[in-house]
């Protein structure tokens, strides 16, 4: 499936990702929980939001963009990104003649909405009823890690999904939490990809503040888990 996908991204970046995430990611995952007999009104569930949780929202992408330009950064240290596929993928990124809005609604909404839902929606919560907290958090962070098909986006991209599935677990399994997160960190990477590239700020900074962010936003969302507990 995914395939055809790139056949169609390969001639129409927009259409074929559109295609790839409402078609080949967003269907399938429809008609797997159709299979499983699982009801869907359990995964869109959205528990009750406190403050705390709305506060903990911006340290979470915080914590998501620093690990990604970390891992990036060591990364390209140790198997550097050959410069053709470099360009392909900011090519992709960052096509030409596209209405921003455009490329929001195709690399973010569409990215945090689809793979939220099956990523979160279904794998975290499946393993969630047999795995605790961390190891099922690390499973799907590694299946999302490999579901990019990128050696060079392997690892950040792994990463980042330990972090969502941690993230949605600890929001009570607030599916809306992370297709948020997601879609900003996205839109985040996006428009300031050129700015991260050429930017001069020390690697050890963004360790210290992506640390800092992460730790927030651990301690609000279990803080925020405490309202619900009680009732």
């Amino acid at each position: 499936m995914f395939y055809i996908g790139s056949q169609i991204q390969s001639k129409n970046v927009i259409l074929g990702l559109l295609v790839t995430e409402w078609i080949l990611i967003l269907l399938p995952s429809l008609i797997f929980l159709n299979f499983l007999s699982i009801n869907l009104k359990n995964i869109i569930k959205i528990p009750k939001i406190n403050f705390f949780t709305i506060l903990s929202f911006p340290f979470s992408i915080g914590a998501m963009i620093s690990s990604a330009l970390v891992t990036f950064s060591l990364q390209e240290k140790i198997i550097p990104i050959p410069e053709y596929l470099e360009k392909l993928f900011k090519e992709m990124i960052m096509p030409e003649n596209v209405n921003i809005f455009i490329k929001i609604f195709t690399f973010a909404v569409s990215a945090g909405i689809c793979e939220e839902f099956l990523f979160r929606g279904i794998f975290t919560n499946l393993l969630s009823k047999r795995y605790k907290l961390i190891p099922t958090s690390l499973i799907v962070g590694i299946l999302f890690g490999v579901f990019h098909f990128n050696i060079y986006r392997l690892l950040p991209t792994a990463i980042v999904g330990f972090i969502l599935s941690l993230f949605y677990l600890l929001a009570n399994k607030n599916i809306l939490y992370v297709i948020i997160a997601h879609s900003f960190y996205n839109a985040i990477i996006l428009n300031l990809y050129k700015f991260f590239e050429s930017s001069k700020i020390s690697i050890n900074a963004i360790i210290i503040v992506g640390i800092l962010c992460f730790i927030l936003s651990i301690v609000l969302l279990i803080r925020g888990q405490k309202p619900n507990e009680q009732t």
